[in-house]
């Protein structure tokens, strides 16, 4: 039988959902439908009839009921599957269904009242849309925000291939990137790919079926290069991972040392892994390789910590770093980059192995149609020209200092959540700490998607879970790219509350921790 909801009168609502229906917007006692649906199994439909203050009921769509009516592991009923809804609907999860939408809104403030005749808010929309606001705030590890100017630059129309604008373009992209990496003797490669396509890239070129490289661990980042090695036909040697360490340069020089055929041709470093918010020490592994007296290509994915920790390609020695457009660059998905100096050029020219899009060697061309292996992907040049741009404007030692400021700001906030004993730092090491990012580990029994949808739907921030093996068990705040202090604070507040209404244990001081982190650092 159908359930007929006329949305009025409404004198309490703890946990307001909102419907989008026929482009109004209408605050429904979501506790109260729930009990009825869930105490009569013969409900089979939820008719919706609609009114504003005043009015008399209009009809509204027709939503089925879908079986069965389960219970959550705490023994407390779940919402009933709703057609086109996911199976479980836990607060902050968005539902689309036929033609409407329902998300989790908001609690009623202490005292408020929506009146005896209902509460029934105007605004524009089709039906079945599903309003979001502007101002969500992205906190992700990438993509990140993406600054006004890039938006513009990437939203230009196209020019054709023999527009005497195009080199220029490609040309400020290279020199930029060359200044951005602080390098003088390496060639700039761009394609359109993301981070997994310039680690291809990287492999095509430097592996030979059975050659070996080392990959030391760094976790889910580090494990994933090694699988596409091997993907290759490669040989991935690999060194421990300890979580919540970065790599042992001991056990690199270990490895290279026990190599005494020089067959490993590379070392594969992840600078940040993005997963685990841990940085490595590329001073000490370049120390490592020299002190172990071997020949391997020092190859650094610099994808989650380039314009955000200091870097330099030429002083550190190395021979090729790859990256992407979506973290730090500030860039839309879908532009990666290898730089290679020529020592890595000429390893690359003696590898026999078959290629074609990702050659280096039939990319070093000065047509524009060669660089890119066929049409360059303009936008995103464009955009990139934007975003070395405003990086240089504002200096690359600011744009390292910013980061350094808002990562200890967030550290900050983490340490106090710890007290309550549910939440912890997951990088042991604090120097080790990345500067981008930040994975926050939280304890057994703790979901930390469910923070994530809350943080997201109710309070606007969105934020990253984990990965790989550290899926389910942490969750992460980036920090990179185009933020400032204010935006940092905002998602701060806003992990804070998702924190609480999910009852996780922690301290309620975050915020101010922050708060005091940034201030120490203003004097």
């Amino acid at each position: 039988m159908p359930l007929t909801l006329a949305i009025h009168p409404i004198t309490e609502i703890r946990f307001a959902e909102r419907f989008l229906l026929d482009g109004t917007v209408v605050f429904v006692d979501i506790d109260e439908l729930r009990r009825l649906v869930l105490e009569d199994s013969a409900i089979a439909s939820v008719d919706f009839q609609i009114a504003r203050p005043g009015e008399s009921c209009r009809a509204g769509p027709v939503f089925d009921i879908v079986e069965p009516r389960a219970k959550s592991p705490g023994g407390s009923p779940d919402w009933p599957g709703i057609l086109g809804a996911p199976e479980t609907a836990g607060h902050g999860t968005t539902h689309v269904l036929e033609g409407a939408a329902v998300t989790v809104l908001r609690e009623q403030s202490p005292g408020e009242s929506r009146g005896a005749t209902g509460y029934v808010l105007e605004m524009s929309g089709e039906a079945g849309d599903v309003y979001v606001t502007d101002m969500r705030l992205l906190h992700s590890p990438g993509p990140t925000r993406i600054p006004d100017e890039v938006v513009n630059a990437m939203a230009r129309q196209p020019t054709d291939l023999a527009d005497a604008r195009l080199p220029l373009l490609i040309g400020a992209c290279e020199s930029g990137m060359k200044a951005l990496l602080q390098t003088e003797r390496a060639e700039v490669f761009f394609y359109a790919a993301n981070g997994h396509g310039g680690w291809e890239a990287v492999i095509a070129n430097l592996v030979a079926p059975g050659a070996a490289v080392l990959v030391p661990g760094t976790g889910h980042f580090s494990d994933g290069w090694a699988e596409q090695v091997e993907a290759y036909g490669g040989v991935a040697v690999r060194t421990p991972y300890r979580e919540g360490f970065p790599i042992d340069p001991a056990a690199v020089e270990a490895a290279l040392r026990d190599d005494t055929a020089h067959r490993i041709g590379a070392v594969f470093v992840v600078h940040t892994d993005t997963a685990s918010s841990t940085t490595c020490d590329l001073v000490a592994l370049r120390a490592a390789i020299d002190a172990a007296r071997h020949p391997a290509l020092f190859v650094v994915d610099v994808v989650a910590s380039l314009a955000a920790a200091p870097f330099a390609m030429d002083a550190l020695g190395i021979d090729v770093v790859i990256g992407a457009s979506q973290k730090g660059l500030m860039v839309h998905p879908g532009l990666a980059f290898v730089a290679a100096d020529e020592r890595a050029l000429a390893f690359a020219r003696a590898n026999p192995t078959p290629r074609f899009y990702w050659d280096w060697q039939r990319r070093q061309s000065p047509l524009s149609y060669r660089k890119f292996c066929g049409t360059p992907p303009l936008a995103h040049l464009a955009g990139l020209e934007a975003a070395l741009a405003l990086i240089a404007h504002e200096g690359l030692d600011e744009v390292h200092a910013r980061h350094a400021r808002l990562a200890r700001a967030v550290q900050a906030a983490v340490t106090s959540w710890s007290e309550g004993g549910a939440l912890r730092l997951f990088t042991q090491v604090p120097a080790a700490r990345a500067v981008s990012v930040t994975a926050i580990e939280v304890a057994p029994g703790i979901d930390p998607e469910a923070v994530r949808t809350v943080a997201r739907e109710r309070f606007q921030v969105a934020v990253a879970g984990g990965l790989g093996p550290l899926a389910g068990r942490v969750f992460r705040i980036g920090h990179m790219g185009d933020v400032n202090e204010a935006m940092v604070l905002g998602c701060l507040a806003g992990v804070e509350a998702a924190l609480h209404v999910e009852g996780v244990a922690c301290g309620r001081n975050g915020v101010d921790a922050a708060i005091a982190a940034l201030v120490e650092a203003a004097r």
